[in-house]
């Protein structure tokens, strides 16, 4: 589930992160962020994401395989916009020329779109219990 802390190994090395779930993933892929865990001592900053760099090797050229992944029983709340994808109804472009307008004042309005029926998975996965969508390790706290 999102938010959940896993541990990941791969070639004798281990660090940690939350579940960041991600449709159009590949069944049993992990795709890790480089780069967004902070470690410095800035009262702002530290301790803030998380640090994949621990399993990162240049023999690999970004790739590694043979991954293990173990759920920790930490949680870590994750904050996005990402799943904000709903116009709320709304069409994203309404456009009319003046003669159009002048016909149909309120043509906006009549072009809202009723409300997506789900918030299911966009790709539902048989062999999730769930039947959720792929899982992403997202490496940095946002």
């Amino acid at each position: 589930m999102n938010g959940d802390v896993v541990e990941i190994a791969v070639g004798g090395h281990k660090t940690q992160g939350p579940i960041w779930t991600q449709p159009g993933m590949a069944d049993f892929s992990l795709g890790l962020a480089l780069g967004y865990g902070r470690t410095m001592k800035s009262r702002i900053s530290i301790g803030t994401g998380f640090n994949a760099y621990p399993l990162f090797t240049t023999k690999g050229a970004y790739i590694a395989t043979g991954a293990t992944l173990r759920k920790t029983g930490e949680k870590y709340q994750l904050v996005c916009t990402q799943e904000h994808w709903s116009m709320e109804g709304r069409a994203i472009v309404r456009e009319a020329n003046l003669d159009q307008f002048k016909a149909h004042a309120n043509f906006a309005t009549a072009m809202n779109a009723p409300e997506s029926p789900s918030e299911g998975p966009a790709y539902p996965n048989p062999f999730n219990e769930q039947r959720g969508a792929r899982t992403i390790i997202n490496g940095h706290g946002d």
